[in-house]
């Protein structure tokens, strides 16, 4: 399909800190930057992207599924990136060795995201995984494993839960290759993507150049697609 004169595309990011942009300054967030490099891009083609981020710090897939409807479903985006699991991998001391969400209700929340935006037509989603993070040595509370031991295998969750969707316009971006793979051509390590202790979490401002790359040619791909 051919790009209409002025056009005006939706693109919702939806998510938790990463997305948000935590600790860093708002024009150094990769979505920023993603909104500023592809509008530069498709603009002289009569297309405007709108790019809204609806993430909200500390977010788990439960509580975003409360609020789907009202940030993002209403508003009926073309394309959606859905990125959570950070929080609900992490294990609090007053949960008594569980999970923030459970692995089985967190697949089915992922899942669930999927199945409303595109019962709300949204045409084009897109599901990431996580980045890995420095938190490989402190043992979770009343648990045997690290932090990120469990974003591991919640990235995995998110893997295998975007395999069963069977659509075509559902992709999955798995940041946590990817990072990998760069970080070994530029010879550096995880270190240089997060914030230093004690976060060894949220993204530097290294990491958030690293995922501006990333997500600009997920998004026009899907861009692409719809226009």
């Amino acid at each position: 399909m051919c790009a209409d004169s002025n056009q005006v595309l939706k693109i919702y990011i939806f998510g938790d800190s990463i997305a948000f942009g935590q600790h860093i300054p708002v024009h150094e967030t990769w979505v920023v930057k993603v909104s500023q490099g592809l509008n530069n891009t498709y603009r002289p083609r009569g297309v405007q992207l709108l790019f809204q981020n609806p993430s909200i710090c500390g977010n788990t897939t439960h509580q975003a599924l409360d609020r789907m409807n009202y940030d993002v479903i209403q508003h009926r985006p073309e394309i959606l990136v859905i990125q959570f699991g950070l929080n609900d991998c992490n294990y609090w001391l007053t949960d008594n060795g569980v999970p923030r969400v459970s692995p089985l209700s967190f697949a089915a929340n992922i899942q669930e995201m999927v199945i409303r935006g595109k019962n709300a037509g949204i045409k084009q989603i897109i599901v990431n995984t996580n980045h890995p993070t420095t938190r490989i040595n402190q043992i979770l509370p009343k648990k045997h494993i690290t932090y990120q031991m469990s974003n591991s295998q919640y990235n995995q969750i998110i893997r295998d839960t975007v395999k069963t969707i069977d659509d075509d316009s559902v992709h999955l971006n798995d940041i946590e290759m990817k990072i990998e793979e760069l970080l070994s051509k530029k010879k550096t390590s995880v270190r240089d993507i997060v914030l230093p202790e004690p976060d060894q979490l949220h993204l530097s401002l290294t990491g958030h150049m690293l995922y501006d790359q990333i997500m600009k040619e997920e998004l026009i791909k899907v861009i692409n697609i719809v226009i």
